[in-house]
């Protein structure tokens, strides 16, 4: 196949457009407080909505049951987030930075860290 122009193929002199941007705003940053948002809403329409109607099929202490169920499962749920977005896990520490690599590990010229 033939190229039919530097778009399509790519362009050596032009840097590569900004995929990231929504007018103008890099949307990477906003991405964890959106999924976090988005979590929070959900739970407080399963917690208004959701489980009241579930009251009225199953009565009793089950349906309370089902209530402690999902708020538990809801707060680890944002308990976990909290945990990645605080102490970013995944990371190496300072000291074990300074040590050399595993072997299988190269340093790439894109990368500051192998």
């Amino acid at each position: 196949d033939e190229c039919l122009g530097p778009d399509q193929c790519g362009n050596e002199s032009a840097p590569p457009k900004p995929e990231n941007l929504i007018l103008g705003v890099d949307k990477r940053p906003l991405l964890p407080l959106a999924l976090g948002a988005s979590t929070v809403v959900g739970m407080m329409l399963a917690l208004v909505l959701e489980l009241p109607l579930l009251g009225r099929l199953v009565s009793g202490p089950a349906s309370a049951a089902v209530g402690v169920v999902f708020l538990f499962l809801y707060c680890v749920t944002l308990g976990c987030m909290a945990y990645s977005a605080f102490s970013d896990p995944g990371q190496l520490r300072r000291d074990q930075q300074l040590a050399s690599p595993p072997k299988r590990a190269y340093k790439s010229w894109q990368f500051k860290r192998p």
